[in-house]
């Protein structure tokens, strides 16, 4: 089974294993399979087996999407799979001022790559989540629309069929307009394509403008949906980041909340639903507890049922900054904080800058990310968990050429590993190396 772990900066390979990821690439506007791909799952496949997690041996991957060279930036976001088939979502510049969604694919476990096309539409969409089906492919995101008063962001889904996989975008269904709605991950369950993402309000007289999360639903390929507001206690404004499943077969989401305490402070939130989405209860907010603000980005969660979480604590250093926090728990999921990266991330820049991808079977971990945050961003880091914390070493040197890695699928045995190079986003191209995971 093919297993999904999200970054925003730069990962690589891990050991083989068989536990299900969760979906949602965690990507800025300007960020930057296996051998036996068989019983591949897509993007938060509802199940899920724990296998230990493995460091990376350098150089072991080898770059397959020369085919897929193109003018203008090409930026992978997100990537998913089904079988033999893999698809990846393109952040795709297709002119000087305009990005536009693409979609690549591969029908042979990601050994060999094409163009299923780009989806040219009014102002600047970012595809920032893709989920393989079992007849093609669904992607969300954001298009930016730029008037002369404002900028709206607007709801973005396109779907591809197989076997050409040309990416059509859908007209907004009326459950999704509005104008600053983001959507942030989309996952298939059992055939139900469900999408995570929130819309923000209008600024109030101090300025603030709440969030509110939703949950989508499609039961027939996306021609009808439903809409669910996230009802998270206590809390007005809050936005979640990702779905994931668990062996129990529970469904949980997170991301951040600002509570009704009057501080405006975010927390970051975890929310499990036992009954298909039909409710959902807060979990561990008395580990999350902290005098500045957080948020969450990332769930995974192993066979037996323990998790770890990746998220982002507030730098007070004036600038904004931000730095990766993580949390592990076992069996019984109740969280423990085991430390950040150190490393703050200058400028406001996307939560999860460093630690990026997770794998986790309640005792071993292994986590991806970049060594400083600052483009270019020439190597790959892995930090491994030990009794004594985190510990750090340089796993894929780059020699000088920038590496940005937004996804990684890894199976038995073998690897996928997605994202972009290039000096600058001007200059990225898209990227895809394939090589063997060490079991």
């Amino acid at each position: 089974m093919l297993r999904v772990l999200a970054a925003s900066a730069a990962i690589l390979v891990v050991a083989g294993c068989s536990s299900s990821g969760s979906g949602g690439a965690s990507s800025s506007a300007a960020a930057g399979g296996s051998s036996a791909v068989a019983s591949a799952t897509a993007s938060s496949s509802a199940q899920a087996s724990g296998s230990a997690a493995a460091s990376a041996a350098p150089g072991a991957m080898k770059l397959v999407s020369q085919s897929l060279a193109k003018d203008g930036a090409q930026v992978i976001l997100d990537a998913s799979a089904s079988g033999t088939s893999v698809v990846a979502s393109v952040l795709s510049q297709t002119t000087a001022e305009d990005y536009d969604a693409g979609l690549v694919f591969s029908t042979d476990a990601g050994t060999t790559w094409s163009w299923g096309g780009v989806v040219a539409d009014a102002g600047k969409t970012f595809p920032e989540a893709i989920a393989a089906t079992s007849n093609g492919a669904v992607m969300v995101g954001t298009n930016q629309v730029s008037t002369q008063t404002n900028v709206a962001s607007q709801a973005f889904i396109a779907l591809a069929a197989a076997p050409d996989y040309k990416p059509v975008a859908l007209a907004i269904p009326k459950e999704f307009q509005g104008e600053n709605v983001h959507l942030q991950d989309v996952a298939v369950f059992s055939d139900v394509i469900l999408v995570v993402g929130w819309e923000q309000g209008t600024p109030d007289a101090n300025g603030n403008a709440p969030r509110t999360s939703y949950m989508w639903r499609s039961s027939d390929g996306a021609k009808t949906w439903s809409r669910a507001a996230i009802e998270i206690p206590g809390s007005s404004d809050n936005s979640l980041e990702q779905i994931a499943f668990g062996v129990d077969g529970s469904w949980n989401l997170i991301g951040q909340a600002v509570f009704g305490d009057g501080t405006n402070q975010y927390d970051p939130v975890w929310l499990k639903s036992v009954d298909a989405g039909a409710t959902f209860q807060l979990t561990n907010q008395d580990v999350f507890a902290a005098p500045l603000d957080q948020g969450a980005t990332r769930i995974e969660l192993a066979g037996d049922g323990s998790a770890a979480i990746l998220g982002w604590d507030e730098v007070k250093d004036g600038n904004a900054s931000r730095a990766s926090a993580l949390w592990v728990s076992g069996p019984n999921q109740k969280l423990k904080r085991i430390g950040t990266t150190e490393v703050p991330v200058s400028g406001g820049t996307p939560p999860g800058e460093f630690i990026n991808g997770l794998l986790w079977d309640n005792t071993s971990l292994a986590a991806w990310g970049s060594a400083t945050g600052t483009y270019p961003m020439d190597n790959v880091q892995f930090w491994g968990l030990t009794k004594d914390g985190l510990t750090q070493s340089t796993m894929l040197p780059g020699n000088g050429t920038p590496l940005a890695i937004s996804r990684i699928l890894v199976g038995k045995g073998e690897a996928l590993a997605f994202g972009s190079t290039g000096k600058d986003l001007a200059g990225a191209e898209a990227a895809i190396w394939k090589g063997s995971s060490i079991q």
